[in-house]
């Protein structure tokens, strides 16, 4: 064998080497791609050819090719190649190949102008899909790719401004989140916690104590709801978090566990599988091994038992129920009337879904002990609930403002607000003079336009103080202010505004009290809403403060906060159909419309329940 036949051997061995190893060099814009008779082919750049040979320019050198061994000769587009790879592997759903194949031919040919165009539109994607999950810092890298490409994009400018801010003001964002949890505000402590969380690494692992809280206090609010799917997944987020909760919310904890389970039972009943009747048993009795005493536990046992053909092993648990002593010798033919029995002891025994909430009982003896802060001035009996109160009155002035304005005005009262806290429900309707329903109460005096003295008045047991009852006050204090203290503020639209400011489980028993009354047809109509002089009768105060919170609601979703401020003054001295049609542009009709639109939007969210 001649040296240079060999050479050509060792030439072609060479080229099935390199096309194995191709995607490893980087290749030219054009390649000529040269196909071998013997198989394979060889990837270069033809830089010399004539009738007998064919130079091809290779990472490693030069190769000298003979165009007998030669099949074909074709140009390969690089880019265009990998442009449709990376199309491909978008449709076979592989997203993250995709991003670092155009990342790559971004490298390779930075000024194609569509693989510039492809990047962005897949880092856009990306980064709005984290960001809907609330992964924001996974976001926040795909935004923050998209300027390096793109320096004038705004929607990736304004997120990573975003934030840079919650990075900068962790601090107050966690005190804030702290503040809310212990005001009993546990779904937007929550939040702001998981907000921290996505930006700050570190945080959650810090605050994870509190957070074990915010999930139990807002498990608690869910079960009230009978959104029990939800609150088991809080309670057990809450559980694992801090295990100590198991021993001090026991109760809660297997409530919330077991009413998915019978809600399931109850609603598939007999279409379930064997397996998911196994699984069903295997969570009830981890849950009577938290709680052997509650025969509702044992009964739905009893019950997967029964479906499962265990005849012996439900007998015994609908015996727990009844207190017998079963009879196994003549099962299954004994196992129905035993079932109801059990059935029966349940039904006279039901669950009572009863969670404790903050409530402060301790009475400090001797006279009213006053705590002054910047803008109110507490009047207490109990050191630790006023100490309480008062952070979350400061928290929620501030906050509170800006439904009117961008930010709490400086120096924004003359005089700081005495805030009244009686001992019993007793003593504070003695003092307030309000009707036996109320459980707080706010006024504002002024003359001419200026702050004569403003207060608030509640009682220290009353349930939901400082999550639900105090910013309501608050609420009232700053529209006083907002409209200049004037006495013909509408009693609809200070009460609708007041109730927007509390948290979302008072909301929802609005839509509750407003589902309610629909469905009796005992809805109020607008002027009945509207046209309302002092409180309605007691049975209506529900109703009408749930119907007047989404007037309001609509009006606000019609403008911006410049308009709605604009509104609440004028309504001071003209109707309100008036004002609205000044202010919004809108008839009774059309006004009429988007109330019911958002009554029934209001509605909707029971339906998730």
């Amino acid at each position: 064998m001649t040296s240079e036949h060999r050479h050509t051997i060792s030439t072609i061995a060479a080229g099935t080497f390199l096309l194995l190893c191709a995607v490893l060099w980087a290749r030219p814009v054009c390649a000529d791609i040269i196909y071998l008779k013997a198989g394979g082919a060889l990837r270069g750049e033809i830089i010399e050819q004539d009738e007998k040979t064919i130079t091809l320019r290779v990472p490693y050198g030069r190769m000298i090719i003979k165009r007998s061994h030669v099949q074909r000769i074709e140009k390969e587009d690089v880019l265009n190649v990998l442009l449709a790879q990376s199309d491909g592997l978008l449709k076979d759903g592989k997203t993250d190949a995709a991003v670092a194949k155009l990342e790559e031919t971004v490298r390779r040919f930075p000024s194609s102008v569509s693989a510039r165009e492809r990047l962005l539109r897949l880092y856009h994607r990306r980064a709005e899909s984290l960001h809907t999950q609330g992964r924001l810092l996974e976001a926040d890298r795909f935004y923050r790719r998209i300027l390096e490409l793109a320096p004038d994009d705004e929607e990736a400018a304004e997120h990573t401004r975003k934030v840079d801010a919650i990075r900068k003001d962790a601090p107050a964002a966690e005190k804030e989140a702290r503040l809310l949890l212990s005001f009993g505000q546990y779904r937007q402590a929550l939040e702001t916690f998981n907000r921290l969380a996505e930006v700050v690494p570190g945080s959650a692992v810090r605050n994870r104590r509190f957070i074990a809280r915010a999930h139990a206090g807002y498990g608690a609010r869910l079960l009230e709801f009978k959104r029990f799917a939800e609150a088991c997944s809080h309670y057990n987020a809450a559980v694992k978090l801090d295990p100590t909760l198991l021993a001090r919310r026991k109760d809660e904890v297997v409530i919330a566990r077991f009413s998915p389970i019978v809600s399931e039972i109850n609603e598939k009943g007999r279409t379930l599988s064997d397996a998911r009747w196994e699984t069903l048993a295997a969570e009830l009795k981890a849950i009577i091994a938290l709680d052997d005493k509650n025969p509702h536990f044992h009964y739905a046992l009893a019950v997967c038992y029964h479906e499962l053909e265990r005849y012996a092993e439900a007998a015994r648990e609908y015996a727990v129920v009844t207190g017998e002593k079963p009879d196994l010798s003549a099962l299954p033919g004994s196992l129905g009337a035993l079932q109801q029995r059990a059935k029966k002891k349940t039904e006279s025994d039901p669950i009572i879904l009863s969670f404790r909430k903050p409530s402060f009982t301790d009475v400090r003896p001797g006279p009213t002990q006053v705590l002054e802060t910047e803008h109110f001035i507490i009047h207490h009996h109990n050191d630790e609930m006023a100490v309480l109160v008062a952070r979350a009155a400061e928290y929620f002035l501030r906050r509170n403002y800006k439904v009117f304005l961008d930010a709490m005005p400086e120096n924004c009262w003359s005089k700081k607000c005495d805030v009244f806290i009686y001992r019993t429900h007793e003593e504070y309707l003695q003092q307030s003079h309000q009707p036996s329903w109320s459980p707080a109460m706010a006024s504002t005096t002024g003359i001419a336009g200026q702050l004569e003295r403003h207060h608030i008045m509640t009682y220290q047991t009353v349930e939901d103080l400082t999550a639900s009852h105090l910013t309501h006050e608050i609420t009232h204090i700053i529209h006083g202010a907002v409209v200049h203290y004037h006495g013909s503020n509408p009693i609809w639209l200070r009460e609708g505004i007041a109730v927007r400011q509390e948290p979302w489980f008072k909301r929802m028993r609005m839509a509750r009290i407003i589902r309610e009354a629909q469905n009796d047809g005992k809805l109020l109509t607008l002027e009945q809403v509207i046209e309302q002089k002092g409180y309605p009768p007691g049975e209506l105060v529900d109703l009408f403060y749930a119907q007047s919170y989404a007037l309001v609601t609509a009006l606000q979703r019609s403008g911006g906060k410049e308009q709605f401020t604009q509104f609440c003054r004028q309504a001071c001295t003209a109707k309100a159909l008036a004002a609205v049609k000044e202010v919004y542009g809108l008839d009774r009709d059309e006004l009429e419309k988007r109330w019911k639109k958002h009554e029934a939007d209001l509605m909707s969210l029971l339906d998730k329940v």
